[in-house]
């Protein structure tokens, strides 16, 4: 029954990014030879994320299959945590819930429009600067920052799905003893990750805290070679704003159930392990010879980490 569970599983995933390959490679096509745009290459990155796609659909179906270890998974950080003294969970969203319900109402939007939208955001920044440049050393520049980000960005899911396949987690909220509720579904009437089947035991290490924490690393450090041509006004401004951004999705993912404070610890070590790797992941061998080099491969294997 596993090895026919199993075998299922892959062959839905491997369809649903099959067809996300295929349509980056037809969409590639048309582009290049069509219509003859300089970024119709561009269109082949897309190939990475259905590379990504296949391994997270295929843990998530695994995943769903073992409620009762996932919240195993979730009373054992639980139980680390009230050992050290970091449950802040229950104080957090008790605290929104009784003396400020306006703010969790705009903490609930946050945790759910910002996460995607902003890590799209940081390379779309990268990509559309590198294109619109006319300075070759900037273009270069930002080529090189652009693969070198994407890089580390494989790795963050590739640790982060290794996670979620062999520690399944359920979130806060899916642990009734615990008195924390979903504020998430209680303030829009439908849950947003369940509409859309996304992994519902992928909390830790928590995503949306490392995805956050990971966009405000990439953006200082690229922004940092720019930065000492900025008023110390300018260059503060933007510092605040990174910080808040990653403290309020630490504040958000607390406050509407959806993680532990261990769950955003693991976030962290995940974040700060694939910037820190200089080797190629294991989608790069996966994906690189399944359609046609481009330029950024090239570029991937000469300048990029």
């Amino acid at each position: 029954d596993l090895h026919a569970l199993f075998s299922d599983n892959v062959i839905r995933a491997l369809l649903t990014s099959s067809s996300i390959m295929l349509a980056s490679y037809v969409g590639y096509l048309i582009g290049s030879r069509v219509l003859r745009v300089p970024w119709a290459e561009d269109l082949l990155e897309i190939r990475y994320i259905a590379g990504m796609f296949f391994f997270y659909d295929l843990v998530s179906r695994i995943s769903l299959t073992d409620f009762d270890t996932a919240v195993t998974h979730a009373h054992f950080l639980y139980g680390v945590e009230e050992a050290i003294g970091l449950n802040w969970e229950l104080t957090i969203q008790s605290y929104f819930l009784s003396h400020a319900p306006a703010l969790l109402l705009f903490l609930n939007r946050f945790y759910v429009f910002t996460h995607l939208p902003s890590i799209i955001g940081f390379f779309l920044w990268l990509k559309v600067r590198e294109r619109l440049s006319s300075d070759p050393k900037t273009k270069a520049l930002f080529a090189r920052h652009y693969l070198t980000w994407r890089t580390r960005y494989l790795w963050l899911n590739t640790g982060a799905l290794f996670f979620y396949f062999v520690f399944p987690c359920a979130p806060p909220r899916y642990v009734t003893s615990l008195g924390i509720i979903d504020t998430v579904k209680k303030s829009i009437g439908f849950d947003p990750y369940e509409s859309l089947a996304i992994n519902p035991y992928a909390a830790f290490p928590s995503m949306h805290f490392g995805y956050a924490l990971f966009i405000c690393i990439g953006i200082h450090q690229i922004a940092s070679q720019f930065l000492s041509s900025l008023p110390p006004a300018t260059r503060l401004c933007i510092r605040v704003v990174l910080c808040l951004y990653f403290s309020c999705m630490f504040v958000s993912v607390s406050a509407t159930g959806n993680h532990f404070v261990l769950d955003c610890v693991g976030g962290v070590f995940i974040c700060v392990l694939a910037i820190n790797l200089k080797i190629r992941t294991p989608l790069h061998v996966v994906c690189s010879p399944i359609l046609p080099v481009t330029t950024l491969d090239y570029f991937s294997r000469t300048c990029a980490p």
